[in-house]
């Protein structure tokens, strides 16, 4: 205190330091005192939380079995959150001890800012409590510390506030002038970025991923790979219960991904007293048909579409590679038929380069050309099969690398081969 109280300063001029006066302000923003000058408040106010909790003046919230663990308040930087039981004793004494500290420190609370907040308590009692703290009611969940305290990080509406982040942070881009190598650069390093302070805390949604997949580890090592949820609850599935079996002994961070399992098979509700049968999600009251299947097979183009585009991301396509397709497949590249639309081109510049005398749109210039469509005919010949070219670019990419009439596991050959052609065709 004797460094805040008798602090003195001087003045350059010319070089030279003036004699030294003393500050008759206190500390001002900037000053590298300034934190320590805010730690002797904030130390203050934890002095005199502890007092009024050792004097019975304060219920703190007990934590565990016989709420051996009390917490009565939570401090970092200038964010501090009170926590206790519902009595108008605390709320008397959380006034008594915010006025109390700024008489001490000189500091003042802003009590429009503040918030009171209640979990399973009136509505009425949390208005009357926040008229006397003369600060404002809130509900659950809140934000602090820009994270959402009581959410549930299993719904998706949990994480509205990042996708609203990175939303808002792609708006205020402009990025015209960026070559799409530093797009994708951008998005990688700084997007990439933003939900790394939410996922630090908070495990984001499976999204209906089965649980082999989402816990492979544990489906590994389980003994019944074959049982169902139901299977589970009979024999309990509880920790140390027996529907979990194990070939050996869990190491500590198997356990724990059991637990974030067992967390999930908790919110399961089983109607025992209904039998299961199959049901056709496209049309749960008549079940399933061939009308409907081949109306929701010629209205998903778009969906099929999107998927392509997540598609032609792999690991053995090279970065530039699978930037051009996913433009490719959304008729975004420069050909003469988009130049003329974008008015670049004069209208009859639009004559392909091959020589066929036809307008260079995308389906024409990869698939529909006598120079560069006889390329899928010769891989025809080559692998041996019958290839019918489609006049869209993304069917003609679906079918070459899905319906090929070749296992499943050649769709990444044939995949890698697409890929290839359409960038030498462009190259060429």
């Amino acid at each position: 205190m004797e460094c805040v109280g008798t602090a003195t300063a001087s003045v350059l001029v010319n070089g030279c330091p003036t004699d030294e006066f003393p500050i008759q302000r206190g500390l001002r923003q900037g000053d590298p005192l300034s934190p320590f000058l805010f730690l002797l408040a904030a130390e203050g106010f934890d002095v005199l939380m502890k007092a009024s909790v050792s004097s019975n003046l304060f219920n703190a919230y007990g934590i565990g079995p016989q709420s051996e663990i009390k917490i009565s308040h939570l401090q970092f930087a200038d964010d501090t959150i009170i926590i206790g039981e519902k009595c108008w004793l605390n709320v008397r004494t959380i006034r008594a001890v915010l006025l109390l500290l700024e008489e001490v420190s000189g500091l003042k609370v802003n009590f429009n800012k503040s918030m009171l907040t209640g979990v399973n308590i009136s509505h009425n009692w949390l208005t009357e409590a926040a008229s006397v703290l003369n600060c404002k009611t809130g509900t659950i969940p809140f934000m602090y510390l820009g994270l959402s305290i009581g959410g549930d990080s299993r719904r998706l509406s949990f994480w509205k506030p990042v996708v609203d982040r990175i939303v808002a942070r792609l708006s205020s881009w402009n990025n015209k002038f960026l070559s799409l190598g530093g797009r994708l650069v951008l998005l990688k390093y700084v997007i990439s970025s933003l939900p790394v302070y939410f996922l630090s805390f908070f495990m984001a949604p499976a999204g209906g991923v089965p649980l082999k997949i989402q816990f492979s580890r544990l489906y590994d090592l389980s003994v019944h790979k074959k049982c169902s949820v139901a299977d589970m609850e009979r024999w309990g599935w509880v920790e140390g219960g027996n529907g979990w079996v194990w070939r050996w002994r869990l190491l500590a961070w198997e356990e724990e991904s059991m637990r974030e399992c067992i967390t999930l098979l908790d919110n399961v509700v089983l109607q025992v007293h209904i039998q299961d049968r199959w049901r056709w999600l496209l049309d749960p009251v008549h079940g399933y048909s061939v009308g409907g299947t081949y109306r929701f097979l010629t209205n998903s183009e778009e969906q099929v579409a999107n998927d392509a585009f997540i598609d032609v991301w792999h690991k053995l396509v090279p970065t530039k590679v699978s930037l051009f397709a996913w433009r490719l497949l959304q008729d975004r590249i420069p050909t003469r038929a988009n130049l003329v639309r974008r008015l670049i081109l004069q209208p009859n510049d639009n004559l392909c380069v091959g020589g066929c005398g036809l307008s260079e749109t995308t389906g024409h210039l990869f698939i529909g050309c006598e120079y560069f469509g006889s390329v899928w005919v010769l891989l025809c010949h080559l692998f041996g099969f019958s290839f019918v070219p489609p006049g869209s670019i993304k069917d003609h990419y679906i079918q070459f690398t899905h319906l090929a009439g070749s296992p499943r596991s050649t769709h990444v050959f044939f995949k890698v081969i697409w890929l290839a052609c359409v960038w030498g065709i462009w190259k060429e």
